[in-house]
C-alpha cells in the first residue's frame, strides 16, 4: 500500500506541474524606433516588421545586416491577458549567417526609449537556417517579473555588435509563458488546480493508490476526495484453501462492501469452502471423503458434515 500511495503522489505532482503554465505567441505588428537592417524582398522603413512577422516561415523575405551597431526593433501584438502571472518571455529568431564574418547579433529589448542589449545572450549563427531562443525572466528596466501591461507594450529586436557582426533574420516572435487564471467549478483544470469538477486530469482511485472506486474533486479544486475509493481486504481462520483445515470463516471488504462467509456443509459428503485469493474472497466445493481417513469427517479428528448440519 505504501508503494501504491508513493506512486500516486508522484503522478499527482506530475499532473500539477504540467497544468501550471501555458504559452502564447505574439508576433511583430509594427515598427519600433530602430530600423537599420536591410530589408530583402519585403517592405522597408516603417514596414520592415513585415519581413519577419509571418506565421509560416518564409525564407524569401528577410532582414540582413553586415555592419557593426545596426539596430532593428518591432512592436508586438497584445497578449489578450488580464491579470495572469507572467513567468518569462522567450525571444525566438529564425536565422542564418550571411558568411563566417557576419554571423553574430544580440537580442535587444527597448523600454521607454532605452535599449537593453542582452549581451550575455549574443547569438552567433551558422550557415544552416535554425531557430534561436533567448529566455528573459525579468523586465530588464525594473529587474522584476514581467507584468501583462509590460508585455503588451513590448518592443524588441536585435542589434549587431563589433565582432563578426551580422546575420540574416527570416522570422521573429515572442513566446509568453504564463500561469492562466483559474476558475474553480468550471470542469476544466486551470493554473495550479489539481482538478476541477469532472476534470480529474486522468486521475482515478487506482492512480491514487486504491483498488477501485469513484474519485472526485474537492470544493477548492486543490485535491481529490477518496471517500468513495476502496481497497479490497480479506482474512480467514482456516489456513486458506487447505483441505486439511476446511471449516472456518472468511471476511473482509470487496468493492466497498463488507462480507463474512462461513464454510458450510452442503450435505453429508460436500463442504462449501471459502478462502482468500490475495485480497479478494473465493470459494470451492470440497468432497469430505477426500480429506481424511474417516470419510464422514469434514474436519480431521473433529466434527462431521452430519454433526455440523
Amino acid at each position: 500500500m505504501r508503494y501504491k500511495l508513493a506512486i500516486a503522489l508522484l503522478m499527482s505532482l506530475m499532473v500539477v506541474s504540467v497544468a501550471a503554465a501555458d504559452v502564447l505567441k505574439i508576433r511583430p505588428d509594427g515598427q519600433g524606433s530602430r530600423k537599420q537592417w536591410t530589408n530583402i524582398n519585403c517592405p522597408g522603413g516603417d514596414d520592415e516588421w513585415q519581413c519577419v512577422d509571418e506565421e509560416i516561415l518564409n525564407n524569401t523575405d528577410r532582414l540582413e545586416a553586415t555592419d557593426d551597431n545596426k539596430k532593428e526593433s518591432f512592436t508586438f501584438g497584445d497578449t489578450g491577458l488580464t491579470t495572469e502571472t507572467i513567468n518569462y518571455l522567450k525571444l525566438v529568431f529564425d536565422a542564418k549567417w550571411i558568411d563566417s564574418s557576419n554571423k553574430c547579433f544580440t537580442p535587444v529589448i527597448v523600454i521607454n526609449s532605452t535599449g537593453y542589449q542582452l549581451w550575455n545572450d549574443t547569438i552567433c549563427l551558422t550557415s544552416t537556417p535554425d531557430k534561436y531562443q533567448v529566455q528573459v525572466d525579468n523586465n530588464p528596466a525594473t529587474g522584476s517579473a514581467w507584468t501583462v501591461g509590460e508585455v503588451d507594450d513590448l518592443v524588441a529586436g536585435m542589434t549587431t555588435g563589433t565582432t563578426n557582426s551580422g546575420g540574416s533574420v527570416r522570422r521573429m516572435f515572442v513566446n509568453v509563458n504564463y500561469d492562466p487564471l483559474q476558475t474553480c467549478g468550471n470542469d476544466e483544470i486551470e493554473g495550479t488546480e489539481t482538478c476541477d469538477g469532472t476534470d480529474l486530469g486522468g486521475e482515478t482511485c487506482a492512480s491514487q493508490g486504491f483498488d477501485g472506486g469513484t474519485l472526485s474533486c474537492n470544493a477548492n479544486c486543490d485535491g481529490f476526495v477518496t471517500t468513495s475509493c476502496y481497497d479490497n481486504t480479506c482474512s480467514e481462520t482456516d489456513n486458506g484453501n487447505d483441505p486439511w483445515w476446511p471449516y472456518g470463516w472468511t471476511q473482509g471488504d470487496f468493492e466497498g462492501a463488507a462480507y463474512n462467509y462461513t464454510d458450510v456443509c452442503l450435505n453429508t459428503s460436500h463442504l462449501q469452502e471459502y478462502y482468500c485469493d490475495g485480497d479478494v474472497w473465493a470459494s470451492t466445493v470440497i468432497r469430505c471423503d477426500d480429506l481424511t481417513i474417516n470419510p464422514t469427517d469434514c474436519i480431521p479428528a473433529a466434527r462431521s458434515c452430519v454433526e455440523q448440519g
